[in-house]
């Protein structure tokens, strides 16, 4: 009897997993705003659903940078929140300040990764 209730869980969250996969809801937001849902198993959107797993895999790493900076302003005896503020303000004004005018394919990178 376990080993059927196991089986059936598991069949119960192989479902829950295909059901996400295949209706996956993406919002586009390039030219208009709108939801649209997508079949992430198929071929054609494998560059999306890539791209989702980085998006996943940079907002773990914020996590991790976030909590490192926080424990080091701890340790130091400081308030953390206005640090971070301005941390992330920063950031925020870093980008603002490209414009998005990037004229060869290494732009960005220069302004980001080569200072």
């Amino acid at each position: 009897m376990e080993i059927r209730e196991i089986l059936k869980q598991e069949k119960k969250q192989l479902k829950r997993c295909e059901h996400v996969l295949t209706n996956a809801k993406v919002l586009y937001w390039k030219n208009d705003y709108k939801i649209e849902k997508t079949d992430l198993t198929i071929e054609e959107n494998e560059e999306l659903l890539n791209r989702i797993i980085l998006r996943h895999k940079i907002g773990e790493l914020n996590k991790a940078i976030n909590g490192a900076l926080v424990q080091r302003l701890q340790q130091a005896a400081l308030d953390p929140k206005p640090y971070m503020k301005n941390y992330w303000n920063e950031i925020i004004e870093g980008f603002a300040n490209t414009k998005n005018a990037y004229t060869t394919p290494h732009s960005f990178s220069r302004d980001f990764f080569d200072r």
